[in-house]
């Protein structure tokens, strides 16, 4: 798994800048969320990651530059809007990926994908198309896979057995969110504001900034927010991310 740099990543439209100098590294096997409210240029950074953009500045692979071209090859979005055709789905995924049938082995140890994909892909309900999307993605085998605010759509059985595959796969992810309690998944946050970065960290460290989040539209998750309550009241000495590490905490 690869280590991503950036250095003074600009994007300008008509004399504006989207995106103005924004440097930072993705050390080798960590996850990013990517956060911040709207206008602030998620869209424009994520299509600048994937080489669907051109931009000023410089993008490192492990120490290898990258031109758009190149970040097309290694860095694979997943939007709302994709679609795939309406039509059985494992005839497609077989015709568009010669390795499909070894790929199929992989995805069976996770998924319910032959029930998945002996269907059309407007027969599925709405989180199962977000699920078959983000598993076709996933079948280029990118270094990173970028989810365009779509993981908020599956459930949280679904969003461990998927983060457990892509991980099996050697593929790291890249989720941009607005909802704080998918940023649990992920080691790192970046959370952009106007073009820029208005602060990174790893998650547990950006979470602890609540006011800045507060300020920019952003419910902590709950038992993020829970937790600073109950350190106000000295009932716990650090922030827990889930139910069972707290409760374990209040019962010591």
């Amino acid at each position: 798994m690869c280590n991503m740099k950036l250095t003074n990543i600009s994007y300008v439209v008509s004399d504006s800048f989207l995106l103005q100098d924004i440097s930072y590294t993705l050390k080798k096997n960590k996850t990013l969320s990517i956060i911040g409210p709207s206008g602030s240029g998620k869209t424009t950074f994520v299509k600048v990651l994937c080489g669907l953009l051109p931009f000023e500045g410089e993008i490192l692979f492990d120490g290898k530059k990258m031109k758009t071209s190149d970040l097309q090859e290694q860095v694979c979005p997943v939007f709302y809007e994709d679609s795939l055709p309406n039509e059985n789905l494992f005839s497609y995924f077989s015709t568009t990926y010669s390795d499909f049938q070894n790929d199929l082995l992989d995805l069976q140890d996770y998924f319910p994908i032959d029930e998945l994909l002996n269907s059309t892909f407007s027969s599925l309900s709405f989180s199962n198309q977000v699920l078959v999307k983000i598993l076709y993605a996933s079948l280029k085998h990118p270094k990173y896979l970028v989810i365009d605010d779509l993981l908020s759509y599956l459930d949280y059985r679904t969003k461990i057995l998927l983060l457990n595959y892509l991980n099996s796969q050697h593929i790291l992810l890249i989720n941009v969110t607005s909802d704080l309690e998918d940023v649990l998944f992920t080691d790192f946050i970046m959370c952009l504001y106007e073009g820029g970065i208005a602060i990174e960290g790893n998650t547990l460290a950006v979470l602890q900034n609540e006011k800045l989040l507060k300020r920019m539209g952003f419910s902590l998750p709950f038992f993020v927010d829970l937790s600073i309550q109950l350190r106000l009241y000295d009932l716990i000495k650090r922030m827990y991310l889930n139910k069972e590490d707290l409760v374990d905490a209040l019962w010591k």
